[in-house]
């Protein structure tokens, strides 16, 4: 090829001829590297023989260097050099400075720039457990050292029980002697026996002891309190407890009517009496009843003070039991005048077109409204059936029955009580003769202390009332299964959502619209996820239930969530392992699901192995606290 085809390249006529030779630079200039300090230059020696040789003499120079230089050692994993050497500089509170030097396993070198750090640090340096063992010696005859001393977690100080004589000396330094070099160990005591000088016992001061003439009586110590004293964090409110549970004692201004002064009296605090506790509740009747016109509430009035003139006789008794069981008794003589109260105020909680009522009253009307034939009544003397709103007339009430009655002005807030005489009625003379016929045909009771009853039953408890009221519902034979007895509300929650259709699978977002792309189960990869496939017809949740409870290998079919509770149900042993047994089964759901959506969303994979030593694992910590925890944990083969 032509080589005029090419042009010339720019400059060329710089470039230095193939005829001259280049001058070779030094590696110095090279490789110039950092610069070298002063105290430390390298400089070439002659050629060693074949075993170099150092002298005593140079060696000895070298050692100089390090005498202020001492070798540690790291117990267990290796720390971080930065981490290190700031522990160490704030554990020492060092004048100087301290250089770190890392050697090889797990050897560091800890190089001082002053003597006294060295000395420092030397002579409170960790101990062995001769080493503690002798300097205990020479307080008394040692028995243990604690926990931290025992693992050397604490490197401060170490810390040893001495048995001592009760008239020895205690020193507060002890001599040690390191390689010729004597360092004096400072001793702290966290309890010294006091002898008391006249009979030399260490059970008591001398101020106490019974051989002294002078000695000091001490007050008998006041029996505990039996109430519980207020928070601290709250101010308390006018008469009222204060955080010590003592009562202030009421001003005028705090007592200007006559339910604050009858409390004030009732509120003395008084040993052994429970009046503390009884004055809350006084308060709270006072705030009920306060701001009633007393004309028409006279009978609550002379109750009081009937309460009033009988806690002043009773007060001078020395028996205070007495004391406290008749204002107790008292107290609710009151409390049933306060029921009369509400009775006057609401007359009736199936009254049509109440106002101004309060929320919990409408609840009541709506309950009671719905419940209305299971109450029945009977009439007796004093009835306190309200009569134009209870249906006490055949299941029926008196305005529904005669809706005329309305237009006789009559008092709507009456009661049956009202309309009688011992056991005669008294009606009143503006009713017409078809009502005052079919009131008189009703039979007024004598010896009735029971005015309404539940069902006709005699005793009634509220467990009566809330399963007639619950008796439409749907019954849930499950729920003994699922919240057992000692339950864990983590693991029986999603088990409860398990078999109400609460999870958020797969096929459960679909019926709610919302389209899944990758509908596999996310444990197999096989099967359509449902929650039923999940717990457990899913081979991977089947083997991690197998390996916890090896019972279910005599199924034939894996088995869903319904069958797993059933099983364990029907088992035969006794109802704590049975227990123990289902918060296994809850706690294996709540797992099971977590893996799902581990492996769902954050990509985390454990195997059945792993997560079946997780699940006994938790229920193993949580069976710690069952009063039979071990013998469950030896019936469920659990491990942690």
């Amino acid at each position: 090829m032509d080589p005029s085809l090419f042009p010339p390249l720019p400059n060329s006529s710089n470039l230095p001829s193939s005829s001259k030779t280049l001058n070779p630079l030094p590696w110095d200039r090279i490789l110039p590297g950092s610069p070298t300090p002063c105290e430390f230059s390298i400089a070439p020696f002659p050629t060693p023989d074949e075993i170099i040789d150092f002298p005593s003499a140079d060696i000895a120079g070298a050692v100089d260097e390090w005498n202020l230089a001492l070798v540690g050692y790291s117990l267990g994993k290796r720390p971080f050099y930065e981490a290190l050497l700031s522990a160490v500089q704030k554990l020492w509170s060092l004048k100087g400075n301290l250089k770190l030097i890392s050697l090889s396993e797990g050897f560091f070198l800890f190089k001082f720039s002053c003597s006294e750090d060295f000395e420092m640090v030397w002579s409170k340096g960790a101990w062995f457990i001769f080493g503690i063992s002798k300097i205990a010696t020479k307080i008394g005859y040692p028995l243990a050292v604690d926990a931290l001393t025992a693992t050397k977690s604490r490197l401060t100080y170490a810390r040893v029980c001495v048995q001592v004589d009760a008239s020895a000396a205690y020193p507060e330094t002890v001599p040690i002697c390191v390689d010729g070099k004597i360092f004096n160990l400072m001793i702290q005591y966290e309890w010294r026996p006091s002898l008391c000088s006249c009979c030399n016992s260490i059970n008591h001061q001398e101020d106490q002891c019974p051989s002294n003439p002078n000695r000091v009586t001490q007050a008998a110590k006041p029996p505990p309190k039996a109430f519980r004293g207020r928070s601290t964090s709250r101010k308390p409110r006018p008469h009222s407890t204060n955080a010590k549970g003592i009562l202030p004692t009421p001003t005028e201004s705090q007592c200007p009517d006559f339910w604050d002064s009858l409390i004030s009296v009732f509120a003395i605090p008084t040993s052994g009496n429970p009046i503390i506790s009884l004055y809350d509740k006084l308060h709270h009747l006072k705030d009920i009843i306060k701001g009633k016109s007393w004309n028409s509430f006279d009978s609550i009035k002379r109750k009081c003070d009937d309460l009033s003139l009988q806690q002043q006789k009773i007060q001078l008794s020395s028996n205070q039991d007495l004391l406290s069981t008749a204002i107790c008794e008292e107290l609710k003589k009151v409390n049933t005048e306060l029921v009369f109260y509400n009775s006057l105020r609401y007359s009736s909680s199936w009254k049509v077109g109440q106002r101004n009522v309060t929320s919990f009253w409408k609840s009541i009307c709506s309950t009671a409204s719905q419940v209305k034939l299971k109450f029945q009544f009977q009439i007796s003397q004093n009835s306190p059936i309200a009569v134009f709103w209870d249906h006490w007339c055949s299941n029926n009430t008196l305005s529904a029955s005669f809706p005329e009655l309305i237009n006789y002005n009559c008092n709507t807030n009456s009661v049956l009580g009202d309309w009688m005489h011992l056991t005669d009625w008294d009606l009143p003379p503006n009713l017409s003769n078809q009502v005052t016929e079919f009131i008189s045909a009703i039979p007024i009771s004598s010896n009735g202390n029971k005015h309404i009853l539940w069902n006709n039953l005699d005793k009634v408890t509220f467990k009566d009332f809330y399963l007639d009221y619950y008796a439409n519902d749907t019954s849930v034979e499950w729920h003994k299964m699922v919240w057992h007895k000692k339950f864990a509300l983590r693991y029986s929650a999603y088990s409860w959502l398990a078999i109400s259709g609460g999870l958020k699978t797969v096929d459960a977002l679909l019926k709610r619209n919302v389209n899944i792309v990758d509908r596999r189960c996310s444990l197999c990869h096989d099967s359509f996820e449902t929650t039923n496939h999940i717990f457990f017809e899913c081979l991977f949740s089947f083997n991690v239930l197998t390996r916890l409870m090896p019972t279910f290998h005599n199924f034939l079919l894996h088995p869903n969530i319904h069958q797993a509770f059933d099983h364990i149900y029907g088992i035969e042993e006794n109802l704590k392992v049975i227990n123990g047994t289902l918060l296994l089964l809850n706690a294996t759901v709540y797992f099971i699901w977590l893996e799902r959506n581990n492996r769902r969303f954050n990509s985390k994979y454990l195997c059945d192995i792993s997560l079946a030593k997780q699940i006994s694992r938790a229920v193993y910590l949580k069976l710690d606290r069952w009063k039979a925890g071990k013998e469950i944990k030896l019936k469920l083969n659990l491990k942690f």
